[in-house]
This record gives C-alpha cells, sequence and structure tokens, in this order.
C-alpha cells in the first residue's frame, strides 16, 4: 500500500484540491481526476476548515490520524455539533464537525476512495489489518454524486451506520509465489549465544569506546590510517566537556589560553607558518594522519595537533584533531555532542604554508585562519563495532532443508551514491529514523535523496517551472527564493527533516510561483509528488557528498531555510561556507525528498 504524500499544513492546502465540480455534475475536470491524490491527505488540527479555489476543507479526526475531507453542498438547515473534528456516517455521507465562523457545525464531504481509507501502513502480502472506520466506496464523479441532505443528518430516526470492522486481506502482487511457503514450519532452535555481547552497532548521541559522543555513521567502512579500527572504520566520536583534564602529558597541553573545567582550549595550529605540510587531507578518515604530520613538524609542542592527540579518554590513544569534512560533521550534530564555544574550532586541514582550515560553530561560516591564530580545539577519533568472533551453537542440518523463498523483494536498506526510489542519488543515512512531516515516510524516514541530472525536464506544471535562468538537461535551473522580502514566514527550520515542511510554507506565501521552493516541488521524479528544497542542514550533507550525487556543478544553491524577512540561506558547493542573502536573489535549485 502507497501512502499519500502531499500533506496540508495548518492553514495551507496545496492546489491540486479537486473543484466544486465533483460535486455538483459539471463535466470533469484535471483537479476532479486529481482527487485520488489529494483527498485523505494530513491534517494538524481536527475541526478546521480551510478554503482554497472556492472550496471547503475540514479537518477530521479519524483512528488513522487527522485528514483532510472536501466538503461539498448539503441541503436543509444546518445542524450545531460540539467536538471539533468529529466524525460520523449517516445515508453513506460522512460528516465531520468543523469551526464556521465561530459556530461549531456538521460539514457534508465527499466520500473518498478506498485506497485512500486503507493508507493506514505499509503492510507485506498476506497480512491481515482492520479497515479503518470510514469506510466507502461511493466515489464521487460527475455521473455519480454524493447527496448530502442536513435534514436526514438532524433526524433522530436516522440511524448512524456502524463502523465495519472485518479485517481485510492485502492480497500478494506475485501471482508465482508458492502456496507451499506458507506452509513450512518454525524454527524453534535457539541459534543465537546467550552470553552477552559487547555493542554491535552505534548511533549519533550513544557514548562511544573512548567515553565521548558519536557525532558520524559512516553508510559504509571507511580508512583511517593509524586508528585502531584501520580500514575499518564506522563512527567518529567527539571527546566530552573536560576532556583536557584527561590529557597527557601534561607539558603537551599547554596552550596559549588554558582551558577550564568546561571550556574547550584555545590552541594555535602551529608556530611553523612558512614551511607548508603539503599531505595532509580534508576528507573523512583523514584527520588521524594529518595530525600525526603536525605532530612531526616543528614548533607543535603545546599547539592542535599535539594537545589532541595527548588525550586518553577511554584509555585510547588514538584521539586525532578533526579533518576539515570529520570537523563538519561536528558542526552538524554539535547539539548532540554539547559543550562548544561560540567560535572557530581548528581542523587538521592545511590550506597554505600559514594557513589551515576551521569552522565557526555559531554561523557554520569555513574559515582559512593564520596558523599562528589561537582557536578552540576538541579531539576526535575513529572506531568500529565489535567484530570478535562469538562462538554460535551448532545449527541443526535440518534447518538447511527449508525452501529457500526466491520471490524478489524490494531492497531494505541503501547507502550513499545509490539510487533512490524517486531515481535520484541517496546522499543521506541517518543513524536513526528522523521525521519529515510532510514526506511520505513521515515520522519513520531514514534516507534523503537528490533529484538526477535534468530533474527539471520532469517538473510540471510547466508554469512553475519558470526561473529566472532556466535549466538545461546538464544545469540546475537558477531561481530567487522568493519575491516576498517583507514579510517572514517564521516557521522555517535548519535541521534535517525541515525540508518539507519549509517548502510548503515557502509556496503559501505570495510571490512564491516560479521560485525555489515551488519549482522544487513541481519535480515528480519517480512518480513521487514529495520533492522539497532542502533545508541548511539538509544542503549541508548534499555538500558533504556532492560526489556521490554527481553533476551538481553551481557553485551556489538555495537552502529552504529562511533567515530573515529579506533572507534565506544558501550555500558555496566549492568550499561549503553558508552564508544567508536577500531572498531576490537567483541560486541554483535540486530537489530532494526523504524516504
Amino acid at each position: 500500500m502507497a501512502r499519500f504524500t502531499h500533506i496540508w499544513k495548518t492553514g495551507v492546502v496545496v492546489t491540486a484540491l479537486f473543484a466544486t465540480a465533483v460535486a455538483c455534475g459539471n463535466s470533469e475536470s484535471p483537479r476532479a481526476r486529481n482527487v485520488a491524490s489529494v483527498a485523505g491527505t494530513s491534517c494538524a488540527k481536527p475541526g478546521q476548515i480551510s478554503k482554497i479555489s472556492k472550496v471547503s476543507v475540514v479537518c477530521a479526526k479519524t483512528i488513522t490520524g487527522n485528514i483532510w475531507y472536501p466538503t461539498i453542498k448539503s441541503q436543509g438547515r444546518s445542524v450545531l455539533c460540539t467536538k471539533p473534528g468529529a466524525v460520523r456516517k449517516k445515508k453513506s455521507v460522512v460528516w465531520v464537525c468543523g469551526n464556521t465562523k465561530g459556530k461549531k457545525l456538521w460539514s457534508a464531504t465527499s466520500a473518498l476512495p478506498p485506497a485512500v481509507l486503507q493508507a493506514t501502513a505499509v503492510v507485506e502480502p498476506g497480512v491481515s489489518e482492520p479497515v479503518p472506520v470510514l469506510e466507502s466506496t461511493n466515489v464521487a464523479t460527475p455521473t455519480q454524486l454524493v447527496v448530502a441532505d442536513n435534514n436526514v443528518l438532524a433526524n433522530p430516526a436516522i440511524p448512524d451506520e456502524p463502523p465495519i470492522t472485518t479485517p481485510s486481506t492485502i492480497p500478494s502482487t506475485n501471482a508465482s509465489a508458492p502456496e507451499t511457503i506458507q506452509t513450512v514450519p518454525e524454527i524453534t532452535t535457539p541459534t543465537a549465544p546467550t552470553a552477552p555481547t559487547a555493542p554491535t552497532s552505534f548511533k549519533v548521541g550513544d557514548t562511544g569506546p573512548g567515553g565521548g559522543k558519536v557525532f558520524y555513521v559512516a553508510s559504509s567502512s571507511f580508512t583511517s590510517t593509524g586508528s585502531a579500527c584501520g580500514t575499518a572504520c564506522k563512527y567518529l566520536e567527539a571527546a566530552p566537556v573536560v576532556w583536557i583534564q584527561n590529557a597527557t602529558p601534561a607539558g603537551q597541553t599547554n596552550c596559549q589560553i588554558a582551558d577550564t573545567m568546561s571550556n574547550d582550549p584555545l590552541c594555535a595550529w602551529s608556530d611553523n607558518t612558512s614551511t607548508r605540510i603539503g599531505t595532509t587531507g580534508t576528507g573523512i578518515g583523514t584527520g588521524y594522519a594529518n595530525t600525526s604530520a603536525m605532530i612531526a613538524q616543528s614548533g607543535s609542542k603545546g599547539k592542535a595537533g599535539t594537545v589532541a592527540r595527548a588525550f586518553q579518554g577511554g584509555g585510547k590513544t588514538d584521539w586525532f584533531l578533526p579533518s576539515e569534512d570529520e570537523l563538519n560533521q561536528m558542526f552538524v550534530n554539535k547539539s548532540t555532542i554539547g559543550g562548544f564555544e561560540s567560535g572557530i574550532y581548528w581542523s587538521s586541514s592545511e590550506n597554505a604554508a600559514g594557513t589551515a582550515w576551521g569552522r565557526h560553530f555559531r554561523t557554520g561560516f569555513r574559515y582559512s585562519g593564520n596558523k599562528a591564530n589561537p582557536s578552540y580545539v576538541r579531539p576526535v577519533r575513529a572506531f568500529s563495532t565489535n567484530t570478535t568472533p562469538v562462538s554460535v551453537p551448532s545449527v541443526p542440518a535440518t534447518i538447511q532443508t527449508v525452501p529457500e523463498i526466491t520471490t524478489p523483494i524490494a531492497p531494505t536498506s541503501y547507502k550513499v551514491g545509490d539510487t533512490g526510489p524517486g531515481g535520484g542519488k541517496v546522499f543521506y543515512v541517518a543513524p536513526s529514523s528522523f521525521t519529515s512531516t510532510g514526506s511520505a515516510c513521515g515520522t519513520a524516514c531514514k534516507y534523503l535523496e537528490a533529484a538526477p541530472t535534468g530533474w527539471i525536464k520532469n517538473a510540471t506544471p510547466a508554469g512553475q517551472t519558470n526561473c529566472q535562468i532556466g535549466g538545461t538537461i546538464s544545469n540546475d535551473p537558477q531561481c530567487a527564493w522568493s519575491d516576498n522580502a517583507d514579510t517572514q514566514i517564521w516557521t522555517t527550520g535548519t535541521g534535517i527533516g525541515t525540508g518539507y515542511a519549509n517548502t510548503s510554507a515557502m509556496i503559501a506565501q505570495s510571490g512564491s510561483k516560479g521560485k525555489a521552493g515551488t519549482v522544487a516541488r513541481a519535480f515528480q521524479g519517480g512518480g513521487k509528488t514529495d520533492w522539497f528544497l532542502p533545508s541548511k542542514d539538509e544542503l549541508n550533507q548534499m555538500f558533504v557528498n556532492k560526489a556521490a550525487i554527481g553533476d551538481v556543478t553551481s557553485e551556489v544553491y538555495w537552502s529552504s531555510s529562511e533567515n530573515l524577512s529579506i533572507n534565506a540561506w544558501f550555500q558555496y558547493f566549492d568550499n561549503g561556507d553558508q552564508l544567508n542573502v536577500s531572498k531576490v536573489n537567483t541560486f541554483s535549485v535540486r530537489p530532494v525528498r526523504a524516504f
């Protein structure tokens, strides 16, 4: 079963809502044909009534969550109700209690298609689930009307129709699957060891083996030359607050500005500003080798690299100063790690003989500073899961006789660089589920994919995709963020999972046609209609994995995160800097979606 992907935010309804002609018998229109795409999508406030294109919609409270119902005109006197969002069904018409100009009145609604009513969850073939309480197969069309009569609603002699609670079985979509598969007896012989085992996986926010907070989980193993995990590294952890108290030997930890019990120390990168190391990298996994190269050069005692290596938290001696990309991941998850100063932190990535890269931990600004200047230091380390073999009891040979099921199944996991369900490239894999309000995955999102090259050719309708500088088969279009630079939206977020809601808020504001948010939403790659303009942090993940996405050719891309009434955030894709500028500027647009 496919969940419906359009969601109407509070006070915002997508323009695909079918017209009143559906209930009044006019000739079928494109909006009437779109009823199955929009009816039954989520809403926030039970009883709320909104209007678009002269059609009212009312928010109903059901067992599957709050959903929008398009209303139709009813005959007879209006009937009062008491509980906003309440639902009743009489004479095959679903009625919803809505707030209308300060009064609570029953609103008659158009019947919903069966597919909408069953969109409670994604289930496997053959699994039974209850039919939702609002059952109906009476779909409103120009030739088959739903007649709503308020006199019938008000007549107590006509009882409400009881809900159907008989489970329905979702049929298998694979006719060739052998029925005998269902008869295989359950294997009850225990196969797992009973002895306690070490953790096999970590997520962002967990405490790592060295006592620090995990801030990065790789989609596949990476190499950190010099670290204990070698070529099988999976995670990065950051030293905890007051880490400097456990650094040793003491003579290596004398920075220019000593730390306190709760502050990171301020250290110079090096006293050597005339000779370039030349071998430091910027990517994930390069920090340990970078730090070793810093320590090997003259003028390193009491400086950033040596101080980071001197930390021995958790009894580990492979701590290091993070590379530029590792530092950026720390910034992305700084609230999870905690204890950071509102200033510049050093990376171990050299820029020139006299300069090295850092990042401001309040703004995220990428900074190239003189190596002799003091900036903050926080060590990190790389590690892998416990790979020690575990003794497992022998498995009875009879288990091997169970016939193998060869029916094809959909992918259960993705990694960065894979092609997602919408045809785009996966660029972010979350360590645990996140919420993307409005996306099909809802509160169970795990991945982000970016639209492929030439995506603009599949955007629709054409009238919504006219940017100031049109896209081509190999270039992204360049659009203004908005023509409205006077009124702040206020509700946009910057974090992972906020992009869809941000984009909906952009579209709802005046001056959005042919602008960044509307153009991103108009893309329908893979038959998906929940594409959006990425938030500030989502855009940063695109930058981090731009090589995996491919063909991200523009230097500057818009995010959907507002800064002020006149400004919004954007990012340079050559150096990763994130800044904000007037919304009327034209920058490139690349849609993304969560799944």
